[in-house]
This record gives C-alpha cells, sequence and structure tokens, in this order.
C-alpha cells in the first residue's frame, strides 16, 4: 500500500537484537521520507507544468480575481438550482428569523423606539425589509460575494423615524477595488480601504451607484470616500494582511 514503510533484512535483523536503535532508525527514514515529498511537491513537472501558482500577498492575488469571481458566483445562483439553495440555506441557518437584539428593558423608551425601527421597514433605507430581512441580505451577500458592505445613513430628527438613521446595504462592487496607492500623511489605499499609518481603517472609497447600473454613471463620476465610522466591511478573512475577500 502506498505509504507504507517496507521493513527490509537489516531492520528485521536489529528489531530482533536491538529493538530501540532500530526505532531510532526507522523514524530516520520516516523523516527523510517526508523531506523528499515536501520537495517533490514543490517540483515542475508532467502533472504540476500547468499550475499557476500566484507569489503574491492576498491583496495582490484578490485584486486580479475579486470581480471574475462574483461574476461567477452569482451567475451559478441565477442559473443552476443546487447553488441558489446553498446560499439560502447559509442565510437561514446563520440568521434564521433574525439574530435579536435585547434593549435594556428597564429603560423602556429605547426599546420602544427599537422595536419601531427594527421591526419595520424605517431601518431599511431602501425602504423594502425590516432590520431582521438585512441581516438576512447581509448573509446572502457574503455567501455569493465573498463580502458586503454596510453604510448607516443619517437622517434628520424631522424624518419621523424612531431612530435617526438608516442601514444600507451594498454589494461590494461599490468599493474602487483600482484605488490602491499610498498618501502624502502616512497612509495607504488597498483595493479602496482607506487606512492611516498606524493601519487602521478611517475610510472607504466608494461608487455612489453600483458601477453595474445601466450607463455606467457611477465609474464615470469616480468614486468618493466615506468615513469607515458609517461602514462597516464583513467578510472572510483567511490570511494575514488580507482586505478583502472572494
Amino acid at each position: 500500500m502506498k505509504g507504507t514503510l517496507t521493513q527490509n533484512w537489516l531492520d528485521r535483523a536489529l528489531g530482533a537484537v536491538a529493538p530501540t536503535w532500530q526505532l531510532q532508525r526507522v523514524r530516520a527514514r520516516i523523516a527523510a521520507d517526508l523531506v523528499a515529498r515536501h520537495y517533490e511537491a514543490a517540483d515542475i513537472g508532467r502533472r504540476t507544468q500547468g499550475w499557476r501558482r500566484a507569489a503574491g500577498d492576498a491583496n495582490a492575488v484578490n485584486e486580479r480575481s475579486l470581480a471574475a469571481l462574483r461574476e461567477h458566483a452569482r451567475d451559478l445562483v441565477r442559473n443552476n438550482g443546487l447553488a441558489a439553495q446553498a446560499v439560502r440555506t447559509i442565510a437561514n441557518h446563520t440568521v434564521g428569523y433574525g439574530i435579536v437584539a435585547k434593549p435594556n428593558p428597564f429603560d423602556q423608551a429605547t426599546h420602544d423606539a427599537w422595536k419601531r425601527w427594527a421591526e419595520s421597514t424605517d431601518c431599511d433605507a431602501d425602504g423594502v425589509d425590516n432590520f431582521y430581512g438585512l441581516e438576512k441580505l447581509v448573509m446572502r451577500t457574503i455567501a455569493e460575494s465573498g463580502e458586503v458592505l454596510v453604510r448607516r445613513r443619517w437622517r434628520k430628527l424631522t424624518d419621523g423615524y424612531a431612530l435617526p438613521f438608516q442601514v444600507q446595504v451594498l454589494e461590494p462592487d461599490h468599493l474602487d477595488t483600482g484605488k490602491t496607492q499610498r498618501l502624502p500623511n502616512g497612509g495607504r489605499i488597498i483595493n479602496g480601504v482607506e487606512f492611516d499609518v498606524l493601519g487602521n481603517r478611517v475610510a472607504y472609497w466608494l461608487f455612489p451607484e453600483h458601477p453595474g447600473a445601466s450607463g455606467g454613471l457611477s465609474i464615470a463620476s469616480g468614486s468618493k470616500r466615506y468615513d469607515a465610522a458609517d461602514v462597516q466591511h464583513v467578510f472572510d478573512r483567511t490570511r494575514p494582511g488580507q482586505v478583502r475577500s472572494v
């Protein structure tokens, strides 16, 4: 069987008269075999000649693939029942009927305001979902597109909402992936996410409209800077230093 260490006549002889020495010898042979396999995995041969391996960090590798992977995933969800069901299942099992906040029960005014806001469409900048519907939309977007943006939109008290803000769920396409540069203040922008000199997220460069909207007016007008305090970027970080997700 592949992976089994075969004993020769010397192994059997040593095992009979010096088992401790034989055990050390077998361990050394196993270690040498593992090292040889390790280097074999790095070889370029018939089995790996078409294997393209990127050497960049997470951001350099992701930048080239973000848009294409999103488009492929969305097309599968639109046209493949199994893919569509997978996204629904992930959202349902994660959020269910909604992850419910519990305001301080002794603060009745706050409790009532939250209930009026969260259990109506007042919380949704698009005026479609309640808060729990937005949670499911966020999870669906993560499952399908790898990441999602949740923006807080402040409203005037005179607008009549129970709380003076709404939540806007944005697809990751709104992030200006091509915006990567060093800043004069020592900070930098990576794939549309701005960091200060200490590495803290301070802003997001977003297209006001979806880049795929008819006419392409959003890209033509360029991305705009939005304070990170009003934007939640939800994604699965799998590598150190990773800024975006696929």
